[in-house]
């Protein structure tokens, strides 16, 4: 006697049905035997499915698609339609392309059929629910239903529209298209699944197999039969599935609570739609699903590798956003598919997205990048806004001896000026090719600080602000611009007005960014005194609990310059410096982890160390060591130019001191695909243009120019310090 379908057994032949697909073909039946347990019967209903499903890959030759001739619904009529040819079968029926044959009109549709074997109680109130639902849906890129109802022998059927178009993951591997249309396309699907949600229907199996593209590229989404109708209005309603006990899902697409048993709501869609984009970016599926693994048992408790570890062209926003959509807790994914979909709108429209820190240097940069053409004459605008802020200070000055009122005032342009002198020289130095506009926004910068600093000659708060402008303005000159005779000018600028206002740290800061700019220059010897005389100024204030984060980067800093100035002359003492800057990053990164400029100079300190080859310590463990430095950037912030030069300086140092072998060859590939990716952004660059050299060099030692016997490491070199931070 055959057992009777259950809520609980039917849900175990769906889930036993789905594992065993995951199998391979030549495993399966071992497999299901011991996913059965001895149980005949069920063992026998999954054969059942197994045996009538269809997957759309199958060649025409296949068996199962010859035995369609022996299908007994071939050439019957449901209604008003004739069936003519199957399309394909999985788990909750079986789909046929059939004709309408009534009322003159020809027309080609899909029909769901479920046959009355496995119709029990529970499944046509599941198939009158999917009826029920479908037919509220009113999209373009959902697959609308037209007819329904219940045939001559008790099958339940549906009349869709019918789609003639590849599933979405074929569709993209085969038209390949750019991220710009990839995403666009991603989007008609946020878009569908938004449209239900706000119908109150929740999908809870979206999978590429549900969504197909048509020839026009619309896309098209089908088979709400595992969806869950919600009406507020009605609790018992919105809870009888959950009570009958029903979760059908596809495990690889579904979301931690679904896979553990829980609720599927509007976030488990937002999960789904996240895996989905992740294949559609990576060709392959965030996690690993184990094979004969236990999928309710699965616990995702660690966010994937980010696209772009996967695939070249991710940015870091793309980043961000997809690993949001699919993090583990739900009340830390995007609260709608609408703020998923609003998310990938602003990333493809350079504006900021929710899922980055609202930082001023990020938003500032994307404001950058979406009006180029208006920021080609920055140099213009800031001087305007220049003459704005000395005319408010003039007035501020005046409403102080007629109303007694310049505080409020004078905070106010301070406050704009801090924005101007800081987030936006930030994100400007960011920018690729901007070295034109960077030259003219320092030009007219200082003759704006020459002005605000004769204006307000007794305000010692401003004055701090004016030194440390002239700090941020002379580093530009002396790293980006290699402007060393400006930089050095601008500079000691800074650091008379320190002495003048007797502002010991400030003194420190522009001395020893002096001593950096020297040493960049060449002069050796009034460099590093100025970098010595900083760090003992300095250090009473590194030393306290609670230092400040910024303030340990720029003294580390100093250690390294100190210590890349002493590597030929003194190594010991370089790797006292080396240490000591190792050791002030560490505590930065302690009291503030998103420091991007912390990590970097921390990555960097440890490819110096290793180029010394300290006693006891292996140089390829310290250069794997700051490789993972900068590997456990947060989501979403490791994709800066600064962060690929110093991952690639590394990389090729590593390549070096490997001497020979597969490691060794790919680190160096990799350290010059990421400086070719440097070179793209700013292209007239000729130290990138030298940087692709030299890993040329490099990779072509280790083909076979000047190759090492196997076994042999080469000799570690301390690169030439060129920071971009």
């Amino acid at each position: 006697m055959a057992q009777e379908t259950t809520p609980e057994r039917f849900q175990k032949i769906e889930e036993i049905f789905h594992r065993v697909q995951a199998v391979p073909i030549e495993e399966r039946s071992a497999y299901l035997e011991a996913c059965c347990g001895g149980d005949q019967a069920l063992k026998a209903d999954v054969e059942s499915l197994l045996t009538a499903s269809n997957d759309e890959e199958l060649s025409a030759g296949s068996p199962i698609i010859q035995a369609e001739q022996a299908d007994p619904w071939l050439g019957r009529e449901l209604g008003s339609y004739r069936i003519d040819s199957l399309l394909g079968r999985g788990g909750m029926g079986a789909v046929y392309l059939a004709s309408r044959t009534g009322g003159g009109i020809s027309q080609q549709v899909a029909v769901k059929v479920v046959g009355s074997r496995l119709v029990s109680g529970m499944m046509s109130e599941h198939f009158k629910n999917e009826r029920q639902i479908l037919a509220s849906l009113n999209h373009p890129n959902i697959a609308r239903l037209l007819d329904g109802g219940i045939g001559e022998r008790g099958e339940l059927y549906l009349v869709m529209e019918f789609v003639d178009g590849p599933r979405l993951d074929s569709y993209v591997e085969r038209h390949k298209p750019e991220l710009r249309a990839l995403l666009t396309l991603f989007l008609q699907v946020c878009d569908a699944v938004e449209y239900a949600h706000r119908n109150l229907v929740v999908h809870r199996d979206l999978k590429p197999g549900n969504i197909l593209v048509t020839g026009e590229g619309q896309v098209k989404l089908l088979d709400f039969g595992t969806a869950k109708l919600v009406d507020p209005r009605s609790p018992e309603e919105r809870s009888r599935f959950t009570q009958m006990g029903f979760r059908a899902c596809t495990p690889e697409y579904a979301s931690p609570e679904q896979l553990a048993g829980g609720v599927a709501s509007a976030s488990s869609d937002v999960y789904s739609l996240g895996v989905i984009l992740y294949l559609l970016l990576t060709s392959r599926l965030p996690y690993e699903m184990p094979a004969g693994g236990q999928f309710s048992g699965i616990m995702r408790n660690r966010p994937p590798p980010a696209p772009s570890r996967i695939r070249r062209g991710v940015e870091a926003d793309l980043d961000a956003v997809v690993l949001k959509a699919l993090a583990i807790v739900p009340e830390e994914r995007y609260p709608s598919v609408a703020s998923f979909a609003a998310d990938l709108r602003n990333l493809m429209e350079a504006r900021p997205v929710s899922a980055r820190e609202p930082t001023w240097q990020y938003r500032t940069l994307r404001l950058l990048q979406r009006r180029k053409l208006e920021f080609a004459g920055a140099a213009l605008g800031l001087a305007a806004v220049a003459g704005g802020l000395t005319a408010a200070i003039a007035q501020s000055r005046v409403a102080r001896e007629e109303q007694r009122n310049a505080d409020r005032g004078v905070r106010e342009v301070r406050s704009l000026t801090r924005m101007l002198l800081f987030e936006f020289y930030d994100a400007v130095r960011a920018l690729p090719g901007s070295k034109e506009v960077q030259k003219s926004l320092v030009t007219e910068s200082l003759t704006y600080l020459d002005k605000l600093q004769s204006d307000a000659p007794g305000d010692k708060e401003l004055t701090g602000d004016v030194i440390e402008a002239l700090i941020q303005l002379g580093n530009l000159q002396s790293e980006s611009l290699t402007e060393p005779e400006g930089a050095e000018k601008t500079l000691r600028k800074a650091a008379a007005l320190a002495d003048a206002t007797k502002n010991s740290k400030l003194a420190a800061l522009a001395e020893g960014n002096l001593g950096k700019a020297l040493l960049r220059k060449g002069s050796v010897e009034d460099g590093v005194g100025l970098l010595r005389h900083a760090s003992t100024a300095l250090l009473p204030l590194v030393e306290i609990d609670g230092a400040d984060p910024g303030l340990l980067v720029e003294c580390a800093s100093f250690h390294g310059f100190l210590g890349g100035s002493l590597v030929k002359s003194d190594p010991a003492s370089a790797e006292t410096e080396f240490r000591r800057q190792a050791e002030l990053d560490r505590r930065a990164l302690k009291r503030e982890p998103l420091s991007q400029r912390a990590r970097q100079d921390l990555a960097l300190a440890l490819m110096s160390l290793a180029g010394l080859k300290p006693r006891n310590e292996d140089p390829i463990v310290l250069l794997r060591s700051g490789l993972r430095v900068l590997a456990d950037e947060p989501a979403g912030r490791g994709n800066s130019t600064a962060g690929m030069i110093v991952r690639a300086s590394i990389l090729l140092q590593l390549a070096q001191v490997l001497g020979n072998g597969r490691e060794a060859s790919e680190s160096a590939q990799e350290a010059r695909k990421l400086f070719v990716s440097v070179a793209a952004l700013d292209p007239l660059s000729i130290e990138s243009r030298n940087r692709i050299a030299e890993a040329d060099r490099i990779i072509a030692r280790l083909s076979g120019n000047n190759a090492l016997r196997p076994g042999q490491r080469r000799e570690s070199v301390a690169f030439p310090r060129r920071p971009p931070l």
